[in-house]
């Protein structure tokens, strides 16, 4: 008696063979290998191997092993989306990052902070551009307040002359 279609069955190797194509990106990304993860793991060293060659996903318990020495979760193997509304592009960049020794690491962290610095500095200039911008605007209400000034003070002589006159 057939328990599963056809199309069940395909469609469960597919999944299969998506999580294989994650984890064997992951791996490349790590620059490691199949073997290294498994030693890793705590697996014998071919397991993994054996997993793929088999067209078989591990068990729940080996899953997390595996992301866990991948630096990722067991969710995105199986599903391809990432945990906490992270995106593919934003878990990426993390995967590449934390592939890096910690030389290359803190290259990047200064590189960031620098562009970050810079940004702040570029935004705090085009604040300032605008305001030098508005600066013709305060010149006009100077000369126009100095215009007023002027009036008034010739109206204050003009009065002193008429109570003297």
């Amino acid at each position: 008696m057939r328990i599963f279609s056809d199309n069940y069955t395909m469609e469960k190797s597919e999944e299969i063979a998506r999580f294989w194509e994650r984890t064997n990106l992951m791996i490349k990304d790590k620059r490691t290998t199949q073997r290294a993860i498994s030693k890793e793991c705590g697996f014998i060293e071919r397991r993994i191997e054996t997993l793929v060659s088999n067209g078989r996903i591990p068990d729940a318990i080996e899953a997390y092993k595996i992301a866990q020495a991948l630096g990722t979760t067991v969710e995105y193997l199986i599903t391809d989306k990432n945990p906490d509304g992270v995106t593919n592009v934003q878990w990426d960049l993390i995967r590449k990052f934390e592939a890096l020794g910690d030389r290359d690491k803190g290259l990047i962290i200064s590189m960031i902070n620098k562009m970050i610095s810079d940004v702040i500095i570029a935004e705090a200039n085009k604040a300032n551009h605008i305001f030098e911008a508005q600066e013709p605007n305060q010149e006009y209400n100077k000369m126009v307040a100095d215009m007023e000034n002027e009036q008034i003070d010739e109206y204050a002589k003009a009065s002193k002359k008429d109570l003297a006159g």
